[in-house]
């Protein structure tokens, strides 16, 4: 510390700075940006490849009827191969666990399925304490489905889920609270059940599902259409390894 001619007033020789944090607690914060944080590059979606007609079947988890449901199921018939087959199922989170997996099993058992899509419901509300807890409803009542998958005889069919705004993409993005445990939750899935072939397919509120690509169907990746689109590349992200 000079005064201000320039005379030394104040000197400290050995002086050591850091964080506060202990090497623990740093190796802690390293280890969990590696295994949670995403990392987004833009990459162009491979070509879809000319797919066979299949039977589809797509889980409305939401309290109330999603209009989700229905437009795609209209699509899959629509843009998918001839003689495609598209059969829903209404799922909500508030329904009785036991009824939950009874309805599940018959329809599963009544006919095999190529692909399985599990529709998450629209934002409730906004950000608040409640969020919280719908999020760990939300991650609950997937468990139980994907358990119910899982244990099928046979060749398991693939599992898609959609989310709404699980992951934000752009800086204005608002994520959705209540989905966003279902990312780490499908990392787990897709390592403890890999014949299930897990996609996660992430959408904002806006995007139509004909703008959505084929090759989200068949590629294994997560993948953001909404806005997201840039310079006509599609954003995707793969869990860090």
């Amino acid at each position: 510390m000079l005064d201000e001619h320039g005379t030394v007033l104040l000197a400290v020789r050995g002086l050591h700075m850091g964080t506060g944090t202990s090497e623990s607690a740093e190796r802690n914060r390293v280890l969990s940006e590696r295994l949670l944080t995403l990392a987004w590059q833009q990459r162009n979606l491979p070509e879809a490849t000319q797919a066979e007609a299949g039977s589809w079947l797509l889980i409305d988890t939401s309290d109330g009827a999603d209009m989700l449901t229905s437009t795609l199921t209209d699509a899959l018939k629509t843009h998918g191969p001839q003689g495609t087959e598209c059969s829903t199922l209404h799922l909500p989170r508030e329904a009785e666990a036991a009824t939950t997996l009874e309805k599940l099993g018959s329809q599963l058992r009544a006919r095999a399925n190529d692909g399985v899509v599990i529709l998450c419901g629209p934002r409730g509300g906004e950000p608040d304490q409640e969020s919280l807890l719908e999020g760990r409803e939300q991650v609950r009542h997937l468990v139980r489905i994907i358990r119910e998958l899982a244990e099928l005889e046979g060749e398991l069919p693939r599992l898609f889920v959609v989310t709404r705004q699980a992951q934000i993409v752009r800086s204005d993005d608002e994520a959705n609270l209540e989905q966003a445990g279902l990312r780490g939750l499908l990392r787990v899935i897709g390592s403890e059940q890999p014949l299930l072939r897990t996609t996660h397919i992430d959408v904002d509120e806006h995007t139509e599902v004909e703008r959505w690509p084929s090759s989200c169907w068949e590629a294994p990746m997560r993948t953001r259409p909404p806005g997201a689109m840039v310079t006509g590349m599609w954003r995707a992200c793969a869990p860090a390894r």
